[in-house]
């Protein structure tokens, strides 16, 4: 495990480049570079230096100052990791604090 991790949190190192579908339960904090989709039934961390290009389904989000990430989130998701996305949500979703980080815009 990584100094500074919890228990059930996976890591992306920096010099990482992970290419696919990134599923599983508990938390991810990614320093490197994730390009499909994610789910994880805890929190995505995205770090500065970090890049999420895909679908992004967790129950939190954190984005860093200086992170990046491109495609559709659904945060204050509940359900299993492999679970098709839905419309409307089970249970309406929260969110209280503050968005950080560098979004690029579709057309560039």
């Amino acid at each position: 495990m990584a100094q500074g991790m919890a228990p059930s949190e996976s890591y992306v190192a920096p010099e990482l480049l992970i290419e696919g579908r990134v599923e599983g339960s508990g938390d991810l904090r990614v320093a490197g570079r994730v390009k499909g989709s994610v789910a994880v039934t805890g929190q995505v961390t995205i770090e500065p230096g970090a890049l999420i290009d895909g679908e992004i389904r967790a129950a939190r989000l954190s984005v860093a100052p200086g992170a990046r990430m491109r495609g559709n989130v659904e945060f204050g998701w509940a359900g299993n990791p492999g679970e098709p996305s839905r419309d409307e949500p089970s249970e309406p979703s929260s969110f209280a604090g503050s968005m950080r980080g560098h979004f690029p815009s579709r057309e560039g």
